[in-house]
């Protein structure tokens, strides 16, 4: 045999080897965490107290709350404004357990009020355990002066699922309208199937 067919033939099983291996290594199930879109699974159970429930959890908005066009990753939202042009928006989603990414979701919303990261270590400067209501909650606030705003977000945990009720808007009117958030998280309930 040639030194050439020799070289040939190693540079084909080289080949045959790479392609098998990659071929089996396309085939190896994936992890994928899969987000199904709750939306339509959103009701409103009585429209004169603003009941809403999903899945297995309700709560109840005020009626004189402005409700938002839908959004993909939203389950609900509404908006609030002053006489004076302050507004406060009000939103709330759903996500699959988000255990072990509340530093990186506390830093995401800091960024959203140009506020700078923060490391674990002052986690407890910015968020606490609460019960609110019947409901335990991991409650998150954060305010910012450089662009005059505040967000407080409410975390409770149904089912593997994590339900954020958050509250952003004009630090004054916020002040205001605290109470009124507060009192949607007081409502919120566990509904037995």
């Amino acid at each position: 045999m040639s030194k050439q067919y020799t070289k040939d033939m190693k540079l084909i099983t080289v080949l045959m080897l790479f392609s098998i291996s990659f071929f089996l290594l396309s085939c190896v199930p994936q992890k994928v965490r899969v987000y199904k879109e709750p939306i339509s699974e959103l009701s409103i159970i009585d429209d004169n107290k603003q009941l809403v429930q999903v899945r297995d959890i309700s709560w109840k908005i005020p009626t004189h709350w402005k409700k938002l066009p839908p959004q993909k990753m939203r389950l609900d939202g509404y908006t609030l404004s002053s006489s004076t042009g302050e507004s406060v928006t009000i939103t709330i989603s759903v996500f699959p357990t988000m255990e072990g990414q509340l530093l990186a979701n506390i830093n995401r919303w800091r960024g959203q009020l140009q506020l700078s990261p923060i490391v674990k270590a002052e986690l407890s400067e910015v968020y606490s355990k609460k019960v609110i209501g019947s409901t335990s909650f991991g409650v998150c606030e954060l305010s910012s002066p450089k662009i005059n705003t505040n967000m407080m977000v409410a975390i409770a945990s149904f089912h593997d699922q994590d339900y954020f009720f958050k509250i952003t808007g004009d630090s004054k009117f916020m002040a205001q309208m605290k109470s009124q958030f507060i009192s949607v998280l007081e409502s919120v309930t566990h509904v037995p199937h």
